[in-house]
């Protein structure tokens, strides 16, 4: 579900108290994807400090929609590929937030278990 900042807002506070938090903002694009109960399997990949995969942004080309006959860009794909070698039966992970630092705004909200000699011990 493709949603703007004003109504992700909204429904953050609901999900940390649930505990669910399935949303990806991509960087080019002013909406953010909620798939916390829509979406693909990939949604249950799980945090690593230091993962085996990335996240990829497709951003299509524009479509000329019918009914109004304005351009409007299409929604982001987003893909995720083996950042290195996947031996079989191995896990799949990213890294929830890839350019984590310490004045990342949701900091230390959410335990990190990955087990990395690096570990962050957060993951949002």
């Amino acid at each position: 579900e493709l949603l703007e900042r004003e109504v992700v807002c909204k429904r953050e506070v609901l999900y940390k108290k649930e505990g669910l938090y399935y949303l990806f903002e991509p960087s080019q694009t002013h909406f953010i994807i909620d798939a916390t109960y829509n979406g693909g399997v990939s949604r249950f990949i799980n945090h690593s400090c230091k993962p085996n995969c990335k996240s990829k942004e497709i951003v299509q080309p524009e479509m000329l929609t019918l009914t109004s006959g304005h351009a409007h860009p299409s929604p982001p794909r987003v893909v995720y590929v083996t950042a290195k070698d996947v031996k079989k039966g191995e896990e799949l992970t990213i890294d929830y937030i890839p350019n984590y630092t310490e004045d990342t705004v949701l900091q230390k909200q959410v335990a990190c278990f990955c087990g990395a000699p690096k570990c962050r011990r957060w993951v949002l």
